[in-house]
């Protein structure tokens, strides 16, 4: 049996709209990829972007957190030193007194 051109016409037709359908498709997936990967790339930089603005905020108070820390071992190193001293000096002068005078 041998094609008619009708039948060549209806076989160009459908491996036409089979191609193109296919195309199509192909061309919708790869569309979708790229705007999948470029709005990755757009949430990823916002992403930074806020990280970065946030540690800007941070740094300054964490310095003044740990100046802070390193401020009160010091002076609880002095006060300690002090109270040591003022008892040293209570048990030689009791009552705030020098022996010879009371």
């Amino acid at each position: 049996m041998t094609l008619t051109k009708n039948d060549l016409t209806q076989i160009r037709t459908i491996v036409s709209e089979e191609v193109e359908s296919k195309v199509e498709e192909k061309l919708e997936e790869k569309l979708e990829e790229k705007l999948e990967e470029k709005l990755e790339e757009k949430l990823e930089n916002k992403i930074q972007k806020l990280k970065s603005d946030l540690f800007d905020k941070i740094d300054p108070v964490l310095k003044e957190i740990m100046d802070s820390r390193e401020e009160r071992t010091i002076l609880a190193h002095r006060q300690s030193d002090h109270t040591d001293r003022i008892e040293s000096l209570e048990e030689i002068h009791p009552k705030g007194k020098h022996p010879i005078t009371i």
